[in-house]
């Protein structure tokens, strides 16, 4: 067994039936995949089911779902058919022209530092980032003396990650995470959650994989009321694609939009991010509170949870539009800190 998959096998449990017996079984998948296999894969001897390991050895824990997305071509009109879709084409361009304001680097950290400060004991703490794309995360937290893990429907963006920044990676989803409960003392997605239809199920495993002592991050999320345009705001807001698909040929960070197609399927995969959508702030909440965490919400935050950021020239706009004020920061988007209640935290 690989270096990589030794490391991972002690986080590790069946998605189909949660035990945590998973066994190495050297013998290949037994069955035809769109991916290079190992010579060897994953055995659940509590109910029978088996998981693949990539030639490059990247275990695949899918649930049905993500399985039936990722043996055909992924369906642009299944969410996760979406996010791969979209994910398996723009991996290095995300890598390279998305979220690369310094300024979110410091906030996760500064999240990162508010939960971590409160941890005692010796290591080693683990680190779970659900949705990690190529990789981003993973990578401002390197220096948190963290064993950092990155969840993801992608192959192509877990290779990114691990390459860019020697994270251990694992292919699955997010509404059952493949990994044993209280596993992790830092869980964070940044950007992510409204990628996922069923995002209470993402929290509450995010909730489920947590240690008592440690603390959930949840970064760059849309709230209802962020989102809840005029129908004037969202008629302007649906005239971007030509302007963007302009811009695209000057400003990298535009990239996406240099293929109209390729944009409306990103619209597809960020399903909770767009007019009439968003968070309803007062059901997260709840979901945190009936796992025993106090949810902290930050409007706005700039580059630490402390500040507030000015909008965008493109909220201005449209919250304008929509009679509102754009300088209000419950207007843009939120960081969530959730941390559990002293009284878990004392039991734990």
């Amino acid at each position: 067994m690989s270096d990589h998959l030794t490391r991972l096998l002690p986080l590790l449990e069946c998605p189909a039936c949660q035990s945590s017996a998973l066994k190495q079984k050297d013998s290949r998948y037994p069955q035809d995949c769109p991916f290079e296999l190992a010579e060897m894969h994953l055995h659940c001897p509590a109910c029978g089911t088996a998981y693949p390991v990539t030639a490059d050895q990247i275990p695949v824990l899918w649930t049905e779902g993500l399985k039936a997305q990722m043996l055909a071509e992924p369906d642009p009109d299944s969410n996760i058919g979406a996010n791969l879709q979209i994910y398996n084409a723009i991996s290095e361009d995300y890598q390279r022209y998305t979220r690369q304001l310094p300024a979110n680097a410091r906030r996760i950290q500064d999240g990162a530092r508010r939960i971590l400060g409160s941890i005692n004991g010796e290591g080693p703490h683990y680190h779970l980032d659900f949705g990690c794309g190529p990789g981003q995360v993973l990578g401002w937290l390197a220096g948190f003396e963290l064993i950092s893990v990155g969840l993801d429907v992608s192959l192509v963006n877990l290779r990114n990650a691990r390459k860019a920044t020697g994270a251990l990676v694992v292919c699955g989803d997010a509404t059952r995470m493949p990994f044993r409960a209280v596993s992790f003392s830092l869980v964070t997605e940044a950007s992510v959650l409204h990628h996922i239809q069923d995002w209470q199920s993402a929290v509450r495993e995010a909730c489920r994989v947590c240690q008592p002592t440690g603390g959930i991050l949840l970064d760059a999320e849309p709230s209802r009321e962020m989102v809840a345009f005029s129908p004037l705001a969202v008629f302007v807001f649906n005239l971007r694609f030509p302007v963007y698909k302009l811009l695209s040929y000057v400003r990298k960070d535009r990239y996406i939009f240099r293929d109209t197609e390729q944009a409306r399927l990103n619209l597809k995969a960020e399903i909770h991010h767009q007019p009439g959508t968003g968070f309803p702030l007062d059901e997260l909440e709840a979901l945190f509170r009936q796992a025993g965490y106090q949810l902290r919400l930050y409007y706005s935050p700039g580059a630490d949870l402390g500040t507030v950021r000015p909008p965008k020239l493109k909220n201005v706009v449209l919250n304008l539009l929509s009679f509102r004020n754009p300088w209000n920061p419950k207007l843009g988007s939120f960081t969530a800190i959730g941390i559990q209640s002293e009284e878990l935290r004392a039991k734990g």
